[in-house]
């Protein structure tokens, strides 16, 4: 990779699934029928993060493909991860996961 990149790599992200991370979350976004600004710059942070950081390991578990295409599928499955683990750690210790009717509630 050029040098640009050398922070990324410090980093541990890797360039290209994470890209392909922000194409599965803008895809995941438009899948779920979610609007507004806010939501899809979830997705798409969110799909670019586990795309970059998980691609390469989901790459393993895939038959044919590679940390791409692999960060692509876990970028578009990216928000479905993220509830499974906040349901997960709702019950271990339901105020760690917080509720998002809390704050409108006034509590």
């Amino acid at each position: 990779m050029p040098d640009g990149f050398a922070l990324w790599s410090a980093l541990g992200i890797k360039v290209p699934p994470l890209f392909s991370g922000i194409a599965g979350g803008i895809v995941g976004a438009w899948v779920d029928g979610k609007s507004g600004a806010r939501a899809w710059f979830v997705y798409v942070i969110c799909g670019g993060l586990t795309g970059a950081y998980l691609g390469d390991w989901a790459s393993h578990f895939m038959p044919y493909g590679d940390s791409i295409s692999a960060g692509f599928i876990v970028g578009g499955c990216a928000m479905i991860l993220m509830r499974l683990l906040r349901g997960q750690i709702a019950k271990l210790d339901p105020k760690l996961a917080g509720s998002s009717t809390d704050s409108m509630e006034g509590k």
